[in-house]
């Protein structure tokens, strides 16, 4: 089979014939057995793989039809129907006297293969609760720890110092100690204590300040809902994350409700 008659035959199976080629097309079929079984072995390839023909096609959601299309048109996709024309061609020019019945469960089985394995690699995949973690924490967004002009300032500078370089260890004795001199403890300080105590995973700790900060009236308290909720990603305790992540988006205008909503739809 030449390639001009594979593109004859596509031609005719995509309606991209004038009418005189069809009658043409379809009085060969009738005089040559193999045109015309090679006719229906590439009908068959291009009823899986042609998106209008899927049999499911009525059945699944808009969403998912994009999908497919997406399927259908990617590079891989043309690459792997390419690979089968040729292999096709060769297999008709070297093995005429197999069995075509054969070769044509092989081709189409191939074709089913093909889609499979796309969507493999197309479909959305959920993401881990360590993944979810690791996207969602970002401490650059924290308010600063430092009090200018005041006599505290040298320690909490020391431990904000720490903590953006990841010595959560050395933060969190910097700021214990700036507590123990003043004796008095900020939401924001509070926040940084917990993230410390998450980070270095005594969970228990970070949990227990966490609910401190989201049941108080300090300014951070929305804060405390979210890094609870980040602290259950990080234990892989999705049905806990999820629970604080519906609270936050009860409230529109809670702290982080978008990013909430995100997370939730990955879980």
């Amino acid at each position: 089979m030449t390639s001009e008659e594979h593109e004859l035959i596509s031609d005719y199976l995509n309606d991209r014939l004038s009418s005189t080629q069809i009658v043409e097309v379809e009085q060969r079929m009738r005089i040559d057995s193999t045109f015309r079984e090679q006719v229906l072995i590439e009908q068959q390839l291009f009823e899986t793989l042609n998106p209008d023909e899927w049999s499911l096609a009525k059945n699944i959601s808009s969403e998912k039809k994009e999908l497919y299309q997406k399927v259908y048109k990617s590079k891989a996709t043309e690459g792997f129907k390419k690979t089968l024309e040729q292999v096709n061609t060769e297999y008709q020019s070297t093995q005429r006297n197999s069995s075509k019945k054969s070769f044509k469960k092989w081709y189409t089985a191939a074709a089913a293969i093909l889609i499979i394995g796309s969507l493999v690699f197309l479909l959305p995949r959920k993401s881990s609760s360590q993944e979810l973690y690791a996207e969602s924490i970002d401490l650059s967004e924290l308010p600063s720890m430092v009090v200018r002009n005041t006599n505290s300032a040298v320690n909490l500078n020391l431990a904000q110092e720490a903590f953006e370089a990841k010595e959560f260890q050395k933060a969190l004795e910097l700021i214990l100690k700036e507590e123990q001199i003043t004796q008095k403890i900020s939401g924001v300080t509070l926040l940084y204590k917990g993230i410390a105590y998450l980070e270095l995973k005594n969970y228990d700790q970070a949990l227990e300040i966490f609910k401190t900060i989201s049941s108080s009236t300090y300014i951070v308290s929305q804060e405390g809902h979210w890094y609870k909720a980040l602290l259950f990603l990080k234990k892989e305790d999705r049905e806990s994350a999820r629970k604080v992540l519906n609270l936050i988006i009860t409230n529109p205008n809670h702290y982080k409700y978008k990013e909430a909503k995100k997370i939730l739809k990955e879980l």
